[in-house]
C-alpha cells in the first residue's frame, strides 16, 4: 500500500508547534534513551508514548514519560527498507499482530484507542501482562532474527540449513528459562490462546513454526538489514540479555551467550569495512 506520509527530519523537529496525542516510538532499542528524552517535549500532557520495540524498553520508557503516559506495545509484523521511503512487508495483514498493554492502573482503559488504530494494518487487542508478552516476543527474536542474519540468509531459507532449527530451539528454551527467572509468564502472543502452550517444553517450537509461517518467503529480517547497512543490531538486547540474566542466577545460556559474541563480532567487522 503507498500514501502521502509527511516526513520531518530530526533537526527540523524544533520547528514543530503542536503536540501530539499519540507518539509510537519506533527506535532501535539501544536508542531508547535519547530518543526519548528528544521526544518528550512534544507529547501532550496527557499524550500517551507507544513503545513498539523489540527487547525490554517499556520500564525506561516509564521512568521517562511516567507510568501514566506510557503503554507497552508488541509488534509481530514483520517488513525490511531497501530505500528510503520504500517498504517492503514481509507479514500480510492477516497475520501481524499486535498487543497493547498498561504498566498501571493509570493508563486502563486507554489501550482500546490503540488497538483501534493499529487495527487498520493486522490484527490487535489488549493483553493483560504487557511485560510478559515482550518476553514472549524476546524469545522469538532470540531464536529468529541474529541466528538467521548469520547466515546471509531469508528466514525461510535458514531454518532449512542442517542443524539450524535445533540451534534455534535451544536458543529459545534458554530464553524461556531466564523469563521465568525474572517472573515472566508463559502467555499467548499473535493469535495464539493458551491451548497453544500448555506443554512448556513445546512452547518454542510453536512460536518458531507460528512465526516462520507468517513470513513472506525471502524476506530479510532486521538483523540482516543491519549488517547490510553496516548498523549493529539489537542482539546484545536479546541474545545478550537472555545470557546476562541466567549468569547473574548462577545459570548458563551457552548458545544465546555463543549468538551474541559470533553477533559483535560480525556487527564489528562490518563496521569496519563500512
Amino acid at each position: 500500500m503507498r500514501g502521502p506520509v509527511r516526513v520531518v527530519h530530526l533537526g527540523d523537529v524544533c520547528t514543530l508547534h503542536d503536540e501530539f496525542e499519540i507518539v509510537f516510538l519506533a527506535f532501535k532499542a539501544y536508542d531508547t534513551a535519547w530518543a526519548c528524552h528528544f521526544i518528550e517535549p512534544y507529547l501532550a500532557p496527557n499524550g500517551l508514548l507507544v513503545g513498539t520495540q523489540n527487547a525490554m524498553t517499556a520500564d525506561l520508557i516509564a521512568e521517562i514519560f511516567g507510568p501514566d503516559r506510557t503503554l507497552g506495545g508488541v509488534v509481530e509484523l514483520g517488513s525490511q527498507v531497501s530505500e528510503p521511503g520504500v517498504v517492503l512487508r514481509n507479514t500480510e495483514r492477516a497475520k501481524s499482530w499486535f498487543g497493547v498493554g498498561s504498566l498501571g492502573g493509570s493508563t486502563a482503559g486507554r489501550e482500546e484507542k490503540i488497538t483501534e488504530l493499529l487495527g487498520n494494518v493486522g490484527r490487535a487487542e489488549v493483553v493483560p501482562d504487557v511485560l510478559s508478552v515482550k518476553w514472549m516476543k524476546l524469545t522469538v527474536n532470540a531464536m529468529m532474527l541474529a541466528p538467521v542474519a548469520m547466515l546471509g540468509l531469508a528466514n525461510n531459507e535458514a531454518v532449512e540449513v542442517p542443524g539450524m532449527r535445533e540451534v534455534m530451539l535451544r536458543l529459545g528454551r534458554e530464553a524461556m528459562e531466564a523469563g521465568e527467572s525474572l517472573g515472566y509468564s508463559t502467555v499467548p502472543i499473535k493469535g495464539l490462546g493458551p491451548e497453544d502452550l500448555v506443554d512448556r517444553e513445546s512452547v518454542p517450537e510453536v512460536l518458531l513454526d507460528e512465526m516462520h509461517a507468517a513470513l513472506r518467503p525471502g524476506g530479510h529480517n532486521t538483523v540482516l538489514m543491519d549488517h547490510l547497512n553496516g548498523r549493529r543490531s539489537e542482539a546484545a538486547l536479546t541474545n545478550g540479555l537472555v545470557a546476562e540474566e541466567l549468569a547473574r542466577r548462577g545459570a548458563e545460556a551457552t548458545v544465546n551467550a555463543a549468538i551474541g559474541e559470533i553477533e559483535t563480532a560480525v556487527t564489528n567487522l562490518d563496521l569496519i569495512q563500512v
